[in-house]
């Protein structure tokens, strides 16, 4: 239902085309940094092992961005599809599969709705972010007792700087979620999350037309 209204906020928006000159269509890309906060989780299955991100990953994104200004102030929604890869070790002398890198990509659809204020060149923008989660896939199914269990529609939140140049938007952003990495990860029945939020920074650029 959220999503929903989300997507009926960015319909508005493209009504309001026709009756006003201030409002674009672009596309845009980029790369995003993520921080997963604390890096490892013991599991207390039959195995009993750590579980460890050994490195963040730089993620992906692309897709649609649509920017109404009305007076100095601006709506932003976005639809960007977006990639990213996390990689894990297994620290236990006794398990099969220790030192073992093994590594999970997600595919999710971002949908930020951006509100802000803009003077000359310059956009400082923020605004809520839902997640949307297409697909997985993990090899971690190679343990046994794993198990993966994504909540569809996640949300969190983003705030930065812009610039609108000619045609040209540049965006630095940094977003917060409000649910823990990892709360998707289960082993022998038992869920298991990082303890911290994830976080990341993203830089994008995307043309207007």
């Amino acid at each position: 239902m959220r999503i929903l209204i989300i997507f009926c906020l960015i319909t508005a928006v493209i009504t309001v085309r026709a009756q006003n000159n201030t409002f674009r269509v672009g596309l845009k890309a980029g790369i995003a940094k993520y921080d997963y906060g604390l890096r490892q989780i013991n599991i207390n299955d039959s195995k009993s092992f750590t579980l460890s991100i050994i490195n963040d990953n730089v993620g992906f994104l692309g897709g649609a961005v649509f920017q109404l200004k009305l007076g100095k102030f601006v709506i932003q929604p976005e639809v960007l599809f977006n990639t990213s890869k996390v990689n894990y070790s297994i620290s236990n002398r006794n398990f099969s599969l220790a030192d073992t890198l093994l590594s999970e990509s997600y595919q999710d659809l971002d949908i930020p709705l951006m509100l802000g204020f803009k003077s000359g060149i310059i956009r400082l923008i923020a605004g809520p972010v839902g997640h949307l989660h297409l697909s997985s896939t993990s090899e971690l199914f190679q343990i046994d007792s794993y198990q993966s269990n994504f909540e569809k529609l996640q949300y969190g939140w983003q705030a930065g700087l812009g610039l609108d140049i000619w045609k040209f938007m540049i965006d630095v952003r940094y977003e917060g979620n409000f649910s823990k990495f990892g709360d998707h990860i289960s082993f022998g029945g038992r869920r298991y999350n990082f303890n911290d939020n994830p976080t990341r920074l993203i830089g994008t650029i995307g043309l207007l037309f």
